[in-house]
């Protein structure tokens, strides 16, 4: 991989990290969404300890036994009950059109991401979990997309906090 020159690297740095803002979490367990529809959803990852994962989920309507319940894409219905993950669940409204890939994250909480060296753009989590439509909060594997010349799926892991700090270091000495 070439060195960037300086003129390059000050583009690529120029770009502050911006974290995901601009959006009043809520507390599911005390307020839910009003309607049906697309959510900003902040959860603790099930396995990994300290992650905090931000993403879009659907608030649908589903059946429950005899019933229909409104009720977040990720959660279980084990036949008697819906489940709902352990720990934080809170939701922000979200005003965009319904997300192309349904596998991208849209923040890890407190991880920030050096800019590609390609195309100069940050790069996208995306995760992968061991069923077809797993949560994020279930997800075995995590990696980073942003142009053709990085393929992020060859270098996934299963702690983004580590793959994050790993590409951080790799990639610092070509921005410099």
């Amino acid at each position: 991989m070439p060195a960037l020159n300086k003129a390059e690297a000050a583009k690529v740095t120029e770009a502050p990290y911006v974290p995901l803002t601009g959006h009043v979490f809520h507390d599911y367990r005390k307020e839910r969404p009003p309607a049906a529809g697309w959510y900003v959803w902040r959860l603790p990852h099930k396995f990994l300890e300290g992650v905090t994962l931000i993403f879009l989920a659907e608030y649908r309507l589903r059946g429950a036994g005899f019933e229909s319940v409104l009720s977040p894409s990720f959660d279980y219905w084990d036949g008697y009950r819906v489940l709902l993950p352990k720990g934080s669940i809170e939701w922000a409204e979200y005003s965009g059109e319904k997300p192309k890939p349904l596998r991208e994250l849209l923040e890890v909480v407190g991880v920030k991401n050096l800019p590609c060296p390609f195309c100069k753009t940050r790069p996208t989590w995306v995760y992968s979990g061991r069923y077809i439509c797993a949560p994020p909060t279930d997800a075995e594997y995590y990696y980073l997309e942003c142009c053709h010349w990085f393929d992020g799926f060859r270098s996934r892991m299963a702690d983004p906090v580590k793959l994050a700090a790993m590409r951080n270091e790799a990639l610092s000495p070509l921005l410099t």
